[in-house]
């Protein structure tokens, strides 16, 4: 765990104007992807820092990154670089920290419907600069409450989600604008909620297609107010939790065919094309249409089989089920039923 320490401006030089000057002596790592996002009155940054392309080369002792934020519509001064103030920093106490996931939180005095723009620097012990983002831009309003009331109709092959718009914002204020949603879920396989969406959902329903048989996935719904990434997001919806269970059996084997023999009785059928099939089981009666008993105490994966456990001059009857691969093992119902005597 980062053993990092999060200074808010309460020391000399927050709000200090202008950026660090770029050394001319080396060229600084850039900080490539910083993820931002503004929810819940708070804009989020966080970052991972690069490695040298020389891994040889000795990292430098690193004191610290430094946080500026440029606020308004300002876009050709923020392409300049003017104008940015300090608004916090981090202290870094051990060189291997940086590489985990740095994490800034901005609660300075942030304005409805209003753009910021965000630029993150790294310092070493003698305060020159060692690396620097370029400029993240993110679009700061009060989000709208959560979606409600989130439903799904499941089927084998799909999930189809329903919920209903909010009508307030956090603040009890109507709901200016609706872009979308996004729509999160995990599974026991992948256990990190993460968007399944492409692109903002514009309806107030999703299906989801990507699912598999016997799993359990949970979802929850994002309300979306702005257009463009990074997305501004609501809380989330309640968590819907969904058990995707199989429930359909194969059809039953087809032109079953018994032939008895010395001492024993052959059956076979057609295969089935079901993609699921895990095989088949094999019954048996001396009475029609009832008193069946299973023969095969594992699942038979072709099909035929050979009934040695006969006595001979008595008529059998045999029908054949078969099984799929869930965790149900659901079974067909009989195969059409045929007899046959042992000689």
């Amino acid at each position: 765990m980062p053993v990092l320490v999060l200074m808010f401006c309460v020391f000399s030089g927050c709000g200090k104007k202008g950026l660090p000057a770029v050394p001319q002596e080396a060229e600084p790592l850039q900080i490539k992807e910083i993820n931002v996002l503004a929810q819940e009155g708070v804009v989020s940054l966080s970052w991972k820092m690069p490695k040298r392309k020389d891994e040889n080369q000795a990292v430098a002792e690193l004191k610290e990154f430094k946080v500026y934020r440029l606020s308004g519509d300002e876009e050709k001064e923020a392409e300049k670089r003017e104008g940015f103030s300090r608004i916090g920093t981090l202290q870094i106490y051990r060189n291997e920290d940086i590489f985990q996931e740095m994490r800034f939180d901005d609660k300075r005095k942030l304005e409805r419907d209003k753009w910021y723009h965000y630029i993150v620097a790294c310092f070493d012990r003698d305060d020159k600069l060692y690396a620097i983002s370029d400029t993240v831009d993110v679009f700061f309003s009060i989000e709208p409450e959560p979606p409600r009331n989130l439903k799904a109709e499941i089927n084998e092959n799909y999930v189809a989600l329903q919920w209903e718009p909010p009508s307030v914002d956090i603040q009890g204020k109507p709901v200016k604008n609706i872009a979308g949603y996004n729509v999160y879920r995990k599974s026991q396989k992948n256990k990190v909620f993460r968007a399944i969406n492409n692109g903002l959902i514009k309806n107030e329903k999703y299906t989801d297609i990507d699912i598999e048989r016997d799993e359990v996935y949970s979802y929850f719904v994002r309300v979306v107010d702005n257009y463009y990434p990074p997305w501004h997001e609501s809380a989330d919806s309640s968590i819907l939790v969904i058990q995707n269970k199989d429930l359909i059996p194969p059809e039953p084997p087809g032109n079953l065919t018994v032939i008895g023999g010395i001492e024993r009785i052959s059956l076979t059928w057609d295969k089935n094309v079901e993609p699921d099939l895990a095989g088949y089981k094999v019954y048996r009666s001396t009475t029609p249409g009832e008193g069946y008993k299973l023969l095969n105490q594992e699942i038979i994966r072709e099909e035929f089989f050979d009934d040695v456990s006969v006595k001979r001059g008595i008529k059998y009857f045999y029908a054949v089920t078969a099984v799929d691969d869930s965790k149900n093992s659901n079974e067909s119902s009989f195969s059409k039923e045929e007899s046959s005597i042992a000689e």
